[in-house]
């Protein structure tokens, strides 16, 4: 189930998928019911299994419905580093298989992690009918990209404070963007060990960053549960990209006009609080 959402519309992951796609192109209802025709029943994932195994090939590409999952580089000795977190409404790959195999291992991070499968070479013809839809997956690729070389800066150069900043930043504006967020507090439902493995940080380190994020009036984190007091002070003192920060405050405002309707498989959801 989700557990979020556009103003309180009845959604699928489809439909939050259509409107990460808006950016390039903007599906209309028919495109939207081609792509639901696409996916499989739900499947549940236990926390650490496989999605897709790095190196491997298979039909299907995954669409997150509920939880999340993350990509991972594993080294032979068991060292790893997370590239990436999945997010409800996102998809694993875009449809074409790479020639070397999957890039990388995407686990589910979360107990109630879900998913859809999509036949992949079905996706691929749908594409051919309905142009929109790979216009809005290329979008969607370059965003990834692009996402990926801030993340060599934030790895490469910035300090432990302001990397852990611009990771809390990133995920409120994803999440905000596709009316995931209530207001400015919003979960963050994985564990330690993987945002240290996400950051590059121990465990021990990570929680002196906090400390320091907290002291600084920056965050306040409770469990699971961040808020931020002033998310543009946050975003400021991560130097995050002013361009992706213009981009989903955009997404943000136009999740409330997102397609609606009620079809299968889909679930009401409560209005956003702000």
């Amino acid at each position: 189930m989700l557990s979020g959402g556009l103003m309180g519309e009845a959604l699928t992951p489809v439909k939050l998928l259509a409107h990460r796609l808006s950016g390039g192109a903007k599906l209309s209802r028919a495109e939207i019911e081609a792509l639901e025709s696409l996916t499989g029943p739900p499947r549940r994932f236990a926390k650490g299994k496989p999605l897709v195994t790095q190196g491997a090939t298979d039909d299907y590409v995954w669409l997150t419905s509920s939880g999340w999952a993350f990509r991972q580089k594993s080294l032979l000795d068991g060292r790893r580093q997370i590239v990436a977190f999945i997010l409800p409404g996102e998809l694993t790959e875009k449809g074409p298989q790479m020639p070397f195999g999957a890039p990388d291992t995407i686990l589910a991070a979360t107990e109630d992690f879900q998913a859809v499968p999509i036949g992949r070479a079905r996706l691929l013809d749908l594409m051919k009918t309905y142009p929109r839809i790979q216009q809005g997956l290329y979008y969607e690729e370059l965003t990834r990209h692009a996402v990926t070389r801030e993340w060599m800066a934030v790895l490469g150069v910035r300090n432990a404070e302001e990397r852990f900043a611009y990771l809390i930043y990133e995920v409120f504006a994803r999440l905000n963007a596709m009316g995931l967020a209530a207001g400015n507090t919003f979960d963050v439902p994985i564990s330690q060990t993987d945002l240290g493995d996400t950051l590059g940080m121990s465990t021990v380190h990570l929680n002196r960053t906090l400390q320091k994020l907290r002291a600084g009036g920056l965050v306040t984190w409770t469990g699971h549960s961040v808020h931020l007091p002033d998310p543009a002070r946050l975003a400021s003192f991560a130097e995050f990209s002013t361009g992706f920060q213009r981009e989903a405050e955009r997404f943000a405002s136009a999740a409330v006009t997102a397609v609606s309707g009620t079809p299968d498989q889909s679930v009401s959801l409560p209005p956003r609080r702000h």
